[in-house]
């Protein structure tokens, strides 16, 4: 059994605690001592930092009663969560709501694939009109691309997330699209092979 400190055999030693927990340094609150009561009342400052560290710990004792009370808020919350009736009906809900979000996703891809580009704006309506709706078919597809960015990061915490692939030859409908398609990959990518 380790030694009784110097501190609590003190008749001072309440007196002492208050310095201590008051801030004052051991070598102060030794000086104190022998200035106050005489050389025969004096503990070493090494003595008093000693006590201080492991009797007094303010900090270790302000860290274990935050986690108590940390591990107290978390139990009543659970309990909460338990004993609240509508909890498994909530989380149905946001999960079905959820699955009609990537059902949507998954859709919009599936329409997005079925639209045809035509490179060759047909002359038979009026050549703008023809445009807008070249490029309204384009931003569905670029929807459609970004649907599938937003499908990966749902799904991206999955041991093999779904692979997306774009085949020049599956887009162009004849030998001199593919060879157009080709070319204008090449113009913006040289080492595209």
């Amino acid at each position: 059994m380790p030694p009784t400190p110097a501190v609590d055999l003190s008749p001072y030693r309440d007196e002492i605690i208050t310095k201590l927990l008051e801030g004052v340094s051991p070598r102060r609150v030794e000086q104190w001592l022998v200035d106050t009561y005489g050389e025969e009342y004096k503990i070493s400052h090494t003595s008093l930092n000693n006590y201080k560290r492991n009797k007094i710990d303010i900090i270790g004792k302000a860290k274990k009663k935050v986690q108590q009370r940390e591990k107290k808020a978390v139990k009543e919350k659970v309990k909460a969560i338990e004993k609240e009736p509508e909890t498994d009906a909530k989380i149905e809900k946001v999960v079905s709501n959820v699955a009609d979000g990537i059902e949507f996703l998954q859709d919009h891809i599936n329409e997005a694939k079925d639209i045809e580009l035509n490179p060759n704006v047909s002359l038979d309506l009026d050549k703008e009109t023809a445009l807008d709706r070249e490029k309204y078919k384009l931003n569905i597809k670029k929807s459609a691309v970004r649907s599938v960015k937003v499908l990966n990061e749902i799904y991206k915490d999955e041991p093999e997330p779904p692979k997306v692939n774009v085949f020049v030859n599956q887009i162009a409908k004849n030998k001199e699209d593919l060879d157009k398609s080709r070319s204008f990959l090449d113009s913006v990518d040289p080492n595209n092979s």
